[in-house]
């Protein structure tokens, strides 16, 4: 929504009387706490206010990915027609590469415990919180690796901050970055990977999910995101941005993976 066109469109669609639906798609202003820099958070304020909520206010209905994404616009627009409709992801019919495929083009022994990040190297991703959280991890895992599939090209800032907090690492050698990833390579990191990890701040939907738990693969969400039914239906865990916790949570899961494969 925080478009030109958007705003135009739907100026039109109001000045013909038609009839129009639109879906925040997860931009929505940000909380201050939220914001990678205040003058970004603060143009995103205003363009909401000044563009963003007239397109809203006047349409039809506004389509949302989750509950939260929901509740979030109807603070905004109490009196608007809004409904969630949740994403989904089509099945892969073909098996992924085996692990063993996997860790050869990883370049690491076959009994290599992976933990997978895979999304835009962002700043609202938690990629931050999550090399702190990993760095105690790391400790206690001693062989294991933090996959970060991802692209930051498009904010060359925050990957300079990112390649530093790399470099802080006490174990460096234990995070891998591969750049996005696609297909196959893609297929094996969700399903031979222990879980996958999802700090966003502040996240409206998260398709990735779905494709973790669609490879039988749990995942670990912060509270940022609309998945505490990962909690309830025993999924993987729904936490605060706490390293502790978050690290207890990665040995629990290296540990049952473990198992798994041992019983298998």
């Amino acid at each position: 929504i925080f478009s030109v066109g958007t705003y135009l469109g739907t100026l039109v669609a109001r000045m013909l009387v038609c009839p129009y639906v639109i879906s925040p798609l997860g931009n929505w202003p940000p909380k201050w706490s939220e914001r990678g820099s205040v003058r970004k958070g603060t143009s995103k304020v205003l363009f909401f206010q000044m563009f963003c909520r007239q397109a809203l206010a006047g349409a039809s209905g506004i389509v949302c990915a989750s509950d939260a994404e929901r509740d979030s616009v109807q603070q905004f627009l109490p009196s608007a027609n809004v409904i969630s409709i949740s994403n989904g992801v089509d099945p892969i019919d073909t098996p992924p590469p085996s692990r063993h495929e996997l860790c050869d083009r990883l370049n690491v022994a076959y009994d290599t415990e992976l933990f997978l990040f895979l999304g835009r190297l962002s700043p609202e991703k938690g990629i931050d919180f999550l090399l702190r959280a990993w760095n105690v991890t790391s400790l206690k895992l001693p062989g294991a690796r933090l996959v970060l599939a991802g692209d930051a090209s498009l904010n060359t800032a925050h990957e300079q901050v990112l390649r530093s907090s790399i470099t802080a690492l006490t174990r460096p050698e234990s995070l891998m970055t591969p750049g996005a990833v696609t297909g196959a390579f893609k297929h094996a990191l969700l399903t031979h990977s222990c879980c996958l990890l999802f700090p966003s701040y502040r996240e409206s939907f998260g398709n990735v999910v779905l494709e973790s738990l669609a490879a039988g693969t749990p995942v670990i969400a912060s509270v940022g995101t609309p998945w505490s039914l990962l909690e309830t239906n025993q999924m993987g865990r729904w936490l605060p941005w706490d390293e502790a916790a978050w690290s207890d949570a990665m040995v629990s899961l290296a540990q049952r993976s473990r198992s798994e494969e041992h019983t298998s």
